[in-house]
């Protein structure tokens, strides 16, 4: 794939759109540019295989605001993101198909309290491919805080009104959550491992 990035931007050097000093910027923007589509298209699919397009969207969108700003775990390579994210959104429209056709509206709202606190307690993970600076540090951390607990009072207001899309928008919740913990579990482990 870095091949075909590669040769899109060297075509639009070529045809004199870009300028040669700003192909590596493009070559990422055009690499970001496809990843996002695949994965939106990919998702969308998804959602559509499991009768569930509504349900898969709330969750995306969720997760995926959250998770700019919270971080989290990260595969090496795309692939395995890739796969692994196919998988993670399967088993979250699942659970949430669950949680939509059973009574667990106490437990779930609970969940969802106990994750906010750990997007809290945890905000921002960093990357080690992009670390933060001290300043972005703080910015991301406000905004994962106060957008958690946006997400958690939506979340509160849909339940309490019998919106069974709260569990989608919750799931984000949990999911971010989830991530953000084996993030750190993992950072520890690599650091023993040293």
């Amino acid at each position: 794939m870095e091949e075909i990035y590669g040769k899109i931007a060297s075509a639009l050097v070529a045809s004199k759109n870009i300028e040669s000093n700003e192909e590596e910027l493009y070559k990422y923007a055009i690499k970001i540019t496809i990843h996002t589509l695949i994965n939106t298209i990919t998702t969308l699919l998804i959602g559509i295989v499991f009768g569930m397009l509504k349900e898969c969207i709330c969750f995306f969108l969720v997760f995926f605001i959250l998770r700019k700003f919270t971080g989290g775990v990260h595969a090496k390579r795309y692939v395995n993101c890739f796969f692994s994210s196919v998988i993670l959104i399967a088993i979250s429209l699942c659970i949430i198909r669950l949680l939509q056709n059973n009574n667990y509206r106490f437990e779930f709202i609970c969940v969802d309290m106990f994750s906010v606190v750990l997007i809290c307690a945890l905000s921002p993970v960093q990357n080690i491919n992009r670390p933060l600076s001290s300043r972005e540090n703080k910015i991301y951390r406000t905004l994962s805080i106060i957008l958690s607990v946006f997400v958690l009072l939506a979340v509160l207001y849909l339940n309490i009104n019998g919106r069974k899309v709260s569990y989608s928008v919750g799931m984000g919740l949990i999911v971010v959550s989830l991530l953000m913990i084996i993030a750190h579990v993992k950072e520890k482990i690599t650091l023993q491992l040293q």
